[in-house]
């Protein structure tokens, strides 16, 4: 397996910790953070869509939250029309942002303490969002049904990680399609059955020599499971079935690595990462 890099761009926004990423289903790269056109004493958050070359096509405002932090967020559409998810684990809401008109609405919101929060997302099974669940002493990961703009909890898959913050989702035929988190602070990745809610396969501890902390995941059109261990500056490859570890890229010369994203209409893996003080997006073939 190799990776053979293909292109390079720099985000408008400064380095930052906060700063959030995902991708659009026709590959186009959203993020969210504090853009270098603003001061350093206005910290307010917005909202960027890029294409492949790094041309700006879209821009939002940051959501109005009870703090100025940015938040988990993610692309997807309803009956045709595409929606920016935009979720706040602190005021326990996720906010809906059309990317067409602008428009917003407040779709889940539950105040309480011993219910579902929404966190870090991916796409699930058809017209199904799948989200991390924050709730303190429990982790599961919340199953959403989005065919209309009234997110409903439909599922809930416990598993027994302390502190679950990435989520990615593969779909197999043999277990009704895998969950997979990780817990960056504890070193480990599990991907639990769909259908059954049974433990499929665990990485926990070194990879390489180096303890493993994912800090973003994806799956790809081969089943592979792409894990950006930003501590580590590399990229971890897994077969996403059985968790057995496929390649091991360093990155040392990219920065701070970020996020990664699987862009399926170019068949590329794309690394969020930090460099020269710029956010910027490097996109691999891995062939």
């Amino acid at each position: 397996m190799k990776f053979r890099h293909v292109k390079t761009f720099k985000t408008r926004f400064y380095e930052w910790e906060g700063t959030k990423s995902c991708r659009t289903q026709e590959g186009e790269v959203i993020v969210y953070g504090i853009p270098q056109t603003q001061s350093d004493v206005d910290l307010t958050p917005c909202i960027h869509k890029y294409n492949s070359t790094g041309e700006l096509l879209q821009k939002w405002d940051g959501v109005q939250c009870a703090h100025d932090l940015p938040t988990p967020i993610f692309h997807l559409e309803i009956a045709t029309t595409p929606y920016l998810v935009v979720s706040c684990v602190i005021c326990r809401n996720m906010t809906l942002i059309n990317t067409q008109d602008g428009s917003r609405m407040l779709t889940y919101t539950d105040g309480k303490r011993d219910k579902p929060v929404p966190g870090r997302m991916c796409d699930g099974p058809p017209g199904k969002l799948i989200a991390i669940n924050f709730i303190q002493n429990r982790s599961e990961a919340i199953i959403f049904d989005c065919r209309s703009t009234k997110l409903k909890v439909t599922d809930l898959i416990p598993n027994d990680m302390d502190d679950p913050v990435f989520i990615a989702y593969l779909e197999t035929q043999s277990t009704g399609g895998l969950v997979i988190a990780c817990d960056w602070k504890h070193n480990t990745i599990i991907a639990t059955s769909l259908s059954d809610k049974q433990l499929i396969w665990r990485l926990k501890g070194e990879v390489a020599g180096k303890k493993i902390r994912p800090n973003g995941m994806c799956t790809d059109d081969q089943g592979r499971l792409c894990a950006a261990d930003g501590t580590n500056n590399r990229i971890v490859v897994l077969d996403g079935t059985t968790g057995c570890v496929l390649q091991v890229k360093e990155l040392q010369e990219y920065g701070d690595i970020v996020n990664v994203l699987w862009c399926d209409t170019q068949h590329q893996l794309i690394v969020h990462h930090v460099n020269d003080g710029y956010e910027k997006m490097t996109y691999f073939d891995i062939m």
